[in-house]
């Protein structure tokens, strides 16, 4: 016949499977959620070119919300080893146990009571054990619940998988600018704006014109827009079309702001690449004020006088 040892170390197993239950359903989720959050994060970063303190807040983010995910999957469900919930939960699935696992575990446990004869106590032991034997203590979690989060996390790392063979590029940029907000890595693009070759950030005279230029190269655009952000007032998008070839397949489009009395910002954006954000800063005019100094003669015997 079945021992005291047995049925406690079956309720031990059964606990035990909870928590495996619980860890896989945990992880399951976390694979889920952390594919969905960077799939995410890579299309804002992409079509967006988030700076670096962008980027910072954003890895920040998504480490709060996926602890959130591990809490609510997972943390909040780990229980320690305790036999009298673990015989409930075992009621709760055999009914026809009644509360006889429970009492069997209570006067295991060293529990006692006075008007209770020690034969009856006995009897209760081996009744337990005897309607214990052809349960299974496991049932209390079923794994077949996790089939379709398990299908799930299948499913979003064979997309992972495929991206990497389609974009492998793109996914290491985008893995080094989420990884280090400091670096400034481009995705790679079919038009190229040549960093060298375009304008880039200017310190102007108050009142004098200013040229925007941006060299393209690889597929160029019929146009590209410009975005001028003021530093003060709305951003405008002007539309240039090509001023003159560049050389070597490339082409310049460039745009002149006349007699410019405020600095601003400006960001070019040409087929599937974007210039990074420079700034014309603009100096005034310095001041001249006139100032005469009087010197009276050595014999008058005053100090010199500022007119």
């Amino acid at each position: 016949m079945e021992s005291r040892q047995d049925i406690v170390g079956r309720l031990g197993s059964a606990w035990q499977r909870e928590r495996l239950y619980f860890g896989s359903r945990g992880f399951f989720h976390l694979v889920v959620w952390s594919i969905i959050v960077l799939a995410c994060d890579f299309a804002l970063d992409f079509l967006l070119l988030l700076p670096g303190r962008a980027r910072l807040l954003l890895l920040g983010a998504n480490a709060a919300f996926l602890m959130v995910v591990l809490y609510l999957t997972w943390l909040r469900r780990l229980r320690a080893y305790d036999a009298l919930r673990v015989a409930r939960q075992v009621e709760s699935l055999y009914p026809q146990l009644g509360s006889i696992l429970v009492s069997y575990v209570q006067f295991s446990g060293g529990a006692t009571d006075d008007m209770a004869s020690p034969s009856l106590i006995e009897a209760m032991r081996r009744q337990a054990v005897e309607q214990s034997i052809p349960l299974d203590f496991g049932k209390i979690v079923r794994f077949r619940r996790l089939r379709r989060i398990c299908l799930m996390a299948g499913v979003a790392m064979l997309l992972v998988a495929a991206a990497g063979y389609v974009w492998p590029v793109h996914l290491q940029v985008f893995m080094v600018r989420i990884g280090n907000p400091d670096m400034d890595v481009r995705y790679p693009t079919q038009t190229v704006i040549d960093t060298f070759a375009s304008s880039g950030a200017m310190v102007v005279q108050q009142g004098r014109t200013v040229t925007m230029r941006a060299v393209v190269g690889g597929v160029i655009p019929e146009n590209v827009r410009l975005m001028i952000i003021p530093d003060q007032g709305r951003a405008e998008t002007v539309t240039i079309p090509v001023t003159a070839g560049a050389g070597s397949g490339r082409a310049e489009f460039s745009y002149r702001v006349e007699d410019v009395y405020r600095g601003f910002s400006y960001v070019f954006r040409a087929g599937d690449d974007m210039s990074g954000r420079h700034s014309v800063e603009v100096v005034p005019p310095p001041v001249v004020e006139p100032r005469v100094e009087i010197r009276y003669p050595a014999y008058c015997g005053r100090k010199p006088a500022i007119a």
